[in-house]
């Protein structure tokens, strides 16, 4: 018995000391990643560069883009970080955007995510895409997602966390 608790006692000391100095060897050790936080504010310098976006700032700028008449057709853009867009709303105070602006291109959030996306408005076609056109989106989570009509008429629609008006084919793949 004394032989089999040592053996034990042994594999576990070998592990423990294995988790210690992995921590050394690249690839050994997982490594959790703080989320961006978003300020509430965007600009053209702020994470998003060659289509690919760093920060939550650069998600913030990358959308606001989007409604000014960039549609990204035959492109596609990486969300290279996940964000914490802390609840700050959204809405059309924030970002202005003109009507027949559409997304046409791919959004691969490589299997990140989208935290504490907040929109209220009282128009219609109120999410992170307000309008999509032939496009797709895929790999990317969205948690703790806030979506409302500010008005008392609720007679609006469109209401989404991804995507208020699809137009044409929109695809979505291993989207949460």
């Amino acid at each position: 018995m004394k032989k089999g608790k040592r053996l034990l006692s042994l594999a576990l000391s070998v592990a423990i000391a294995f988790g210690v100095f992995a921590a050394g060897i690249p690839g050994m050790m997982i490594k959790a990643s703080a989320a961006s936080e978003w300020n509430g504010t965007y600009n053209q310098n702020s994470g998003f560069s060659n289509n690919h976006i760093t920060s939550a700032q650069g998600l913030a700028y990358f959308i606001y883009t989007i409604g000014q008449g960039t549609s990204y057709s035959g492109q596609t853009v990486y969300l290279d970080t996940d964000v914490d867009m802390k609840s700050i709303n959204f809405g059309n105070n924030v970002f202005p955007y003109n009507t027949g602006c559409n997304f046409e291109g791919t959004f691969d959030g490589q299997n990140h995510v989208i935290a504490n996306f907040k929109m209220t408005h009282s128009n219609h076609r109120v999410a992170m895409f307000r309008q999509a056109k032939n496009a797709t989106f895929k790999n990317v989570t969205y948690t703790n997602v806030f979506i409302d009509d500010d008005s008392d008429s609720n007679q609006k629609n469109g209401f989404a966390a991804v995507v208020g008006y699809g137009d044409g084919i929109l695809t979505f793949e291993n989207v949460h």
